[in-house]
């Protein structure tokens, strides 16, 4: 079943959000792992196009048994085939955006955003700040009583926490983000907040496109967790 999932980075225009030491704006870094998502769910889709073709060519040659004798049989192949076709899950999904450059939303027009395109999935993507620069670590949060949204949010952020190598300071419930209600509150919804960019050094790192490309690919890949 093809999902309809939602990806929102957190605020824009005016509204900068958490601001590092330096001046890094959660704003540019969630917008940017939200550009790296859309690269990556392009480039899964052609790749899952080659595998399907590449697969069902292989299941229907009469040569292809001999052809991969040496190298362990037809099926062997075809089980990695089909493992590397589970890892791209994500990308034959569709997904929308709640903004797509430096724009401000209200939060209710974030909600609208998911509701219109009939959403069944949102994801809001966030930095964290706190006055205490030492502070660091991920986190995810999801809607109080939204055990859908529960189980997306230990899927992302495991991804996350074991992908970058960061400190886990878990998943937790609230009921006070606004995005996390209305519509939002029937679908699986979590916001995610990567780390600290209050933190010298998690600012430098959610800074540089190599993080933010491992960032984006971990949501990616907590999405595929969730859906299988």
């Amino acid at each position: 079943m093809k999902m309809r999932i939602c990806i929102d980075p957190g605020h824009g225009g005016r509204d900068p959000g958490a601001v590092g030491p330096t001046g890094v704006k959660e704003k540019n870094v969630v917008l940017n792992i939200a550009d790296h998502m859309r690269r990556q769910i392009e480039q899964g889709k052609n790749e899952r196009e080659r595998l399907v073709r590449d697969i069902e060519r292989v299941e229907n040659s009469a040569d292809a048994a001999r052809f991969f004798a040496a190298s362990g049989g037809v099926e062997l192949y075809l089980r990695h085939q089909r493992e590397r076709l589970k890892n791209l899950d994500y990308a034959r999904h569709e997904y929308f955006y709640t903004r797509q450059t430096d724009v401000w939303l209200t939060l209710a027009s974030r909600v609208g955003v998911a509701e219109r395109a009939q959403a069944d999935m949102f994801i809001s993507l966030h930095c964290n700040g706190f006055r205490r620069s030492e502070v660091h670590g991920t986190e995810t949060f999801f809607r109080t009583d939204n055990l859908r949204g529960m189980r997306l949010a230990e899927a992302i952020n495991i991804q996350i926490v074991e992908g970058l190598g960061w400190q886990n300071r878990g998943i937790k419930q609230t009921r006070s983000f606004a995005v996390l209600r209305g519509y939002n509150a029937t679908i699986p919804s979590v916001l995610v907040e990567f780390n600290f960019i209050t933190n010298p050094v998690m600012e430098n790192r959610l800074f540089q496109p190599s993080v933010q490309v491992l960032l984006a690919d971990a949501v990616l890949h907590g999405i595929n967790d969730y859906l299988t």
